[in-house]
């Protein structure tokens, strides 16, 4: 019998195919920068000294588009 070992490496997607701006908590001065590779997702906190990436996820499957949508939720103005 033959016996076969395969090597592979991974490389991250570099490619951006979306990006987008907005704000992801109650705070409306907190904003933040959602990038989507091929097959990633990460969201960046935009602070005054630059990006600080704030959590990746992994995508099963294939991004198509990446929208804001507004919140229903709306701030106390007491």
């Amino acid at each position: 019998s033959t016996a076969m070992k395969v090597v592979n490496t991974y490389h991250s997607p570099t490619s951006v195919t979306h990006s987008l701006k907005c704000c992801l908590t109650a705070d409306p001065q907190l904003e933040f920068l959602v990038v989507v590779r091929s097959n990633e997702l990460d969201v960046f906190a935009i602070l005054v000294d630059g990006l600080r990436l704030q959590c990746t996820l992994d995508v099963w499957g294939r991004v198509t588009s990446l929208n804001a949508l507004g919140s229903s939720v709306r701030p106390n103005n007491d």
